[in-house]
């Protein structure tokens, strides 16, 4: 009933030009071009929709999961008012240790080996708070954490599809057995390798584990002066992280799979 591609990255990049066109310069020109905002708006959204469209077999309800198009949220809500929009938020100490240990850039981030763990982290602070204002100020834009959907998988996905006015199918809770059948994700993603598997609970915990990538100071010492990492809730886990309760079957789950590890 859903079918959301593989990240395109042309879209983040396509929507940074439409920022560009709301104002200034820009905006002058395309009015002299005679274009009014709402050709552009229009125009743009016909190319958005087309790529979403293309990316993927057919289905009654499509989207997209390009992390950073949603920075630009409140344009994407006037191009498909409509639309309803999720944004899945994970403890940013997390994101940051992923990062420097997939070598991900961001921006000029990356660049020249330049992975300092605090540079990151104030990157994803900007761009999560910047998504959080706007999401707040719309009733089709829904926030998740990533650790619940990790360990309570059943009661967060209940609460996905009563957003998107979508019937509840325990199917949702296997996604691994349906990579490269009916859901494709692309070869050059990171997060590929990980994707074909069930979710992994102690992944959770790895950006403090004895093998981090993350310098110790930085460890104990960064939700201290993080504004977002308290106001969603991630000051308050403790360290090592405790973020929550899971369910039985997650539980019984990872019990399974840490059996087989150990059997090998």
């Amino acid at each position: 009933m859903i079918r959301c591609g593989p990240e395109t990255h042309i879209l983040p990049k396509l929507m940074e030009h439409f920022r560009t066109a709301q104002v200034g310069y820009v905006r002058k020109r395309l009015d002299a071009a005679n274009l009014s905002t709402e050709d552009v708006n229009h125009a743009f959204a016909t190319f958005i929709r087309y790529i979403i469209e293309k990316a993927g077999s057919p289905a009654p309800i499509l989207c997209n999961k390009d992390p950073l198009l949603l920075a630009y949220l409140m344009h994407l809500h006037e191009m498909f008012p409509t639309a309803k929009f999720l944004h899945i938020v994970r403890d940013g100490r997390a994101v940051t240790a992923s990062m420097i240990k997939k070598k991900i850039r961001m921006g000029k981030l990356g660049r020249e080996k330049n992975w300092d763990a605090f540079a990151h982290f104030k990157r994803w602070e900007k761009i999560v708070d910047g998504i959080e204002q706007q999401c707040r100020a719309l009733k089709q834009c829904h926030t998740i954490h990533y650790e619940d959907l990790v360990l309570k998988p059943r009661q967060t996905m209940q609460d996905v599809l009563s957003f998107l006015n979508v019937p509840w199918d325990p199917v949702v809770l296997h996604h691994e057995n349906f990579v490269n059948k009916t859901v494709f994700v692309s070869s050059m993603e990171p997060s590929t390798s990980q994707v074909v598997n069930p979710l992994y609970v102690d992944a959770l915990s790895s950006w403090v584990s004895d093998n981090s990538t993350l310098p110790q100071d930085f460890i104990y010492n960064v939700h201290k002066q993080s504004t977002v990492l308290r106001n969603l809730g991630y000051d308050k886990v403790g360290i090592p992280p405790v973020y929550g309760q899971a369910e039985l079957a997650t539980e019984n789950r990872t019990r399974g799979q840490y059996i087989i590890e150990n059997f090998h």
